[in-house]
């Protein structure tokens, strides 16, 4: 018997099938299906992230909660891109409650977002649309809320998985590094930086990356 009460998990997996023109067996079922990582976290725990591309296994606590028939489950969304969002944003000094919307895809899903909305026809690994003009430093305040929640909608953030796997595998580190890394560059699009040259303002949104990716405790090796 588990001791826990409820558990929360998320799963990011990778599969060459399109699960929303095939369904979620085929998807499943093709041969190049694999789990990447998994958050979860007991009752009101921390969160715990198994990353198994770099060889970790399935915590025993996590299976025991699961086979568990007294512990309720509950599907968290992006529980680790949640962390690493709200860090960001923390790390921002960003001190209202703030809304995020998180489209995690594969390249065929983020090429046809690139298209539409930006006219480039090719796969990336991020994109990035803020719902204010900010700029380096400037916050947004509770003025900016939506009335009807009481979150400032910050913007849309869209991540490829196959760049995910693919980059990380490219620069040999994890996928949870490279995933976060994708995480923080978005916050801090949608918070104002850029890089569309290669002097100052390339520099300091890289700083600031560096900065919050050593609080996750994913800072480049």
């Amino acid at each position: 018997m588990s001791s826990f009460d409820f558990m929360i998990c998320d799963f990011e997996t990778f599969s060459a099938v399109d699960i929303s023109k095939c369904g979620s067996f085929r998807y499943m079922d093709d041969p190049s299906f694999e789990p990447l990582l998994l958050s979860f976290a007991h009752n009101d725990e921390p969160v715990s992230l198994v990353d198994f591309a770099r060889g970790e296994t399935w915590p025993e606590d996590f299976l025991a909660a699961l086979r568990d028939p007294d512990v309720v489950k509950l599907a968290w969304n992006c529980a680790f891109e949640r962390e690493v969002i709200r860090t960001a944003l923390g790390q921002q000094g960003v001190d209202v409650p703030c809304e995020v919307d998180v489209y995690v895809t594969g390249d065929a899903g983020i090429q046809e977002l690139n298209r539409e909305m930006r006219q480039v026809d090719r796969p990336t690994d991020v994109l990035s649309f803020p719902e204010f003009e900010l700029t380096p430093g400037e916050l947004p305040g509770q003025e900016d809320a939506d009335p009807g929640t009481g979150y400032v909608p910050l913007g849309d953030m869209a991540i490829s998985l196959e760049r995910v796997k693919a980059q990380a595998k490219e620069y040999g580190h994890s996928n949870r590094r490279e995933l976060a890394y994708l995480a923080v560059h978005s916050v801090l699009h949608l918070l104002g930086y850029d890089h569309m040259d290669e002097g100052e303002q390339k520099a300091r949104m890289r700083a600031r990356e560096e900065a919050i990716m050593a609080v996750l405790g994913l800072e480049r090796k």
